[in-house]
């Protein structure tokens, strides 16, 4: 038996696992309510208690450095968390999800225009993209946070537009950083419109740079202590001039050099309507020619993506790019080489065999797979606005697949009322690493009504699952019933009785 077979054989003993326990939970709803949710796979993490948010949530990471590691920072067009209308637009979260009040969120003014996010929301003030400085570099010391989005005079300054840099603990703008020609209060603004997608390339210390996609400006890079423009760097054309940049990141191997490699809206680069979608640049703004979103790869194939790309994200098991948006097919899988499609790959579709029917906001790579007996292999967490993922209709507004293209039978995600705009995989290495947090427009989560905006979902199933007679998921002791394997065998247990 060759090594694919085995793989495939251990998948599905694994998934009939899974529906074995989804079956004997059925079959005890005499005892059990029937709103009971076996919080597996997938499943809300009851451990994090989300704040109550009165908007979406358009951005999110998990932060590194020093005593804030493992805590999350939020971004996007809520006024008012967990009742404190001073917090606005961003925010820190515990590891446990409450508010840490020892973060200040900035103040921000609405931006000129609106910032489109492929949505049915467009809104004037949001907050798009965030980054936490990893390390010291230069007189940019680690743990300061760069905000950007679609906002302008920032804690009252108007040089301050659409990207900021504040202190850990968050308050004013820093006024040693200025997103200006050259980093000073006296500079003309570099951005006159949101900012959607930042990452850092090349050098250390004070040679590191910000790399800057925005709606309608195309692309920049930043000199990461000060905000100047960086010299030796020349944008293309962006066609049409307000086609977004909405994603990117710096790429170093496998990609003919040192590149960025950058998704958005736009249908050409330098009138070159072959590179469409998705480009990668030298780290001089020039067009790298050796590879084209197109069927073969090249300047002679059919281009892949004939709407927006959302979002990228690479994955280093295979150098492949996978691509999600509001292009026909909605989620893709391209060649980190040449940006062909890349082998063995077919994307998901819905439970009638065609299009996912919403698009593809936000695309992640979870380096294991827990479904994968072998292990070894990462699979591949996508979100957005459809309905219905694969032939498993509780894939709703988010979803796993392998890195074929399968959807996850073990995935069970409690379905969310409406769009998730951000899905990001945890690793910070601490209880919750591996976890899937999620942020978008959503105002319930799987019946569960104070779970709105943001949440978090498990990795993998846990090793005993209680599921209690009055709805809830509790940990193990209380009155409930618990499945768990033991000895070669799943066993079912009434816990309060000790039966």
């Amino acid at each position: 038996m060759g090594g694919g077979e085995v793989n495939a054989m251990g998948t599905k003993m694994r998934r009939g696992i899974a529906v074995a326990i989804i079956s004997a939970a059925m079959c005890l709803t005499g005892i059990v309510a029937a709103n009971a949710t076996v919080v597996g796979w997938g499943g809300r993490d009851v451990t994090f208690t989300p704040p109550t948010l009165n908007g979406p949530v358009d951005a999110m990471i998990q932060l590194k450095v020093g005593t804030n590691a493992g805590k999350y920072l939020i971004g996007g067009s809520f006024t008012n968390a967990g009742g404190n209308a001073a917090i606005d637009y961003v925010a820190r979260l515990n590891a446990d999800g409450t508010i840490d009040t020892g973060f200040t969120s900035p103040v921000l003014s609405a931006g000129t225009g609106t910032c489109n996010d492929g949505g049915t929301t467009s809104p004037t003030l949001t907050v798009r993209t965030l980054l936490e400085t990893q390390t010291t570099s230069g007189s940019n010391t680690a743990g300061k946070i760069y905000i950007g989005g679609n906002f302008t005079n920032a804690s009252g300054d108007a040089k301050m537009d659409y990207l900021i840099r504040v202190n850990a603990s968050g308050g004013a703008a820093n006024t040693g950083f200025y997103p200006t020609g050259n980093g000073l209060s006296t500079g003309t603004v570099s951005y006159t419109n949101c900012v959607q997608t930042m990452f850092t390339a090349e050098g250390s210390g004070a040679t590191l740079n910000l790399v800057v996609g925005t709606q309608a400006n195309g692309v920049s890079k930043e000199v990461f202590d000060t905000g100047a423009n960086a010299t030796g760097f020349t944008s293309p054309t962006i066609n049409p001039s307000s086609g977004a940049i909405t994603s990117g990141f710096y790429c170093t191997s496998g990609c003919g050099g040192n590149r960025y490699v950058l998704g958005g809206g736009f249908s050409g680069i330098n009138s070159d309507t072959k590179l469409a979608r998705l480009v990668r640049l030298t780290t001089a703004g020039a067009v790298d020619t050796t590879a084209y979103p197109t069927t073969d790869g090249t300047s002679a194939g059919t281009v892949l993506f004939d709407a927006k790309v959302n979002s990228i994200a690479l994955d280093t098991s295979d150098n492949s790019i996978l691509v999600g948006g509001k292009f026909t097919g909605k989620i893709a899988k391209v060649a980190l080489s040449n940006f062909a499609p890349a082998a063995g790959y077919t994307a998901p579709v819905s439970g009638t065999g065609s299009t996912l029917d919403g698009d593809v906001w936000s695309v992640a790579v979870d380096p294991t797979d827990p479904e994968d007996p072998i292990g070894g292999n990462p699979s591949y967490v996508f979100a957005g606005g459809f309905t219905d993922g694969g032939d498993k209709p509780q894939c709703d507004y988010i979803c796993n697949s392998d890195t074929s293209g399968n959807v996850g039978w073990y995935f069970e995600s409690p379905p969310p009322t409406d769009v998730v705009r951000v899905v990001t995989v945890n690793s910070h290495a601490d209880t919750n690493v591996g976890k899937y947090m999620i942020g978008g427009a959503f105002t319930d989560l799987g019946g569960n009504t104070s779970t709105d905006y943001v949440a978090r979902l498990n990795q993998a199933t846990p090793a005993s699952i209680t599921i209690n007679s009055a709805g809830g998921n509790n940990a193990g002791g209380t009155d409930g019933i618990r499945t768990f394997y033991s000895n070669g065998q799943w066993q079912v247990l009434r816990e309060g009785a000790g039966q």
